[in-house]
């Protein structure tokens, strides 16, 4: 058995995503994209590598509901206080501040924010 991959469903912005997360993201790259036949703006399957960690992004069309909530996050652990907050002011920008950033439980930050795609992130910094 391989490794489970998170799929993240989008209406028509899994590209924008993609441009979006590997900018934002050290160590983020795109290892593959695919574009339906029929609807070639629309991206059919991607993989995208963050540290090592596959991350799938699609397209489902403007037609289908895909809705993402806060009840699913992605952790990110961020090796230094300037790190976490060069990524929180990119991911807050035009997103939804949760919670924090805050010191907690042992962290020097801490923040729930869900991004201007709906995809919410937990972000830590010790």
């Amino acid at each position: 058995m391989h490794a489970p991959i998170t799929y993240l469903a989008f209406k028509t912005t899994a590209k924008a995503a993609i441009e979006f997360y590997t900018t934002v993201f050290p160590n983020t790259t795109l290892k593959s994209i695919n574009y339906y036949p029929d609807r070639p703006k629309l991206v059919l399957n991607s993989e995208v590598d963050m540290q090592g960690v596959t991350i799938g992004l699609f397209d489902m069309g403007a037609d289908e509901d895909a809705p993402i909530d806060w009840g699913t996050s992605l952790y990110i652990e961020c090796d230094s206080v300037v790190e976490f907050q060069t990524i929180f002011d990119q991911l807050a920008a035009a997103g939804h501040v949760m919670m924090g950033p805050m010191a907690m439980a042992g962290f020097t930050k801490v923040t729930w924010v869900t991004d201007k795609f709906g995809v919410t992130w937990q972000l830590v910094a010790k």
